[in-house]
């Protein structure tokens, strides 16, 4: 991506997200969808294929960065501790 304001974000599904992913893709086939994520609205694109369980798309490097350091509060929360 040429703008250093917008970073490719790739996303790995869970079998179960990949399953809701599949449904909602085919019962859109042809039709255009938008992605939200955080009820951000990222894009909108029509429908040419089912979604599977990887895929990419881009996203504001600010939102990105939001991301990483929400989830990495996460992640130390569960962490256990000695």
């Amino acid at each position: 991506n040429p703008d250093p304001a917008y970073v490719e974000v790739n996303v790995t599904l869970t079998p179960e997200a990949k399953a809701r992913a599949k449904s909602l893709t085919l019962l859109a086939y042809k039709k255009h969808l938008t992605l939200y994520v955080d009820g951000y609205q990222l894009s909108t694109a029509m429908v040419q294929s089912e979604l599977g369980g990887q895929f990419s798309f881009v996203a504001p490097r600010a939102l990105v960065i939001e991301w990483m350091s929400q989830f990495s509060r996460e992640a130390s929360a569960t962490q256990p501790t000695m």
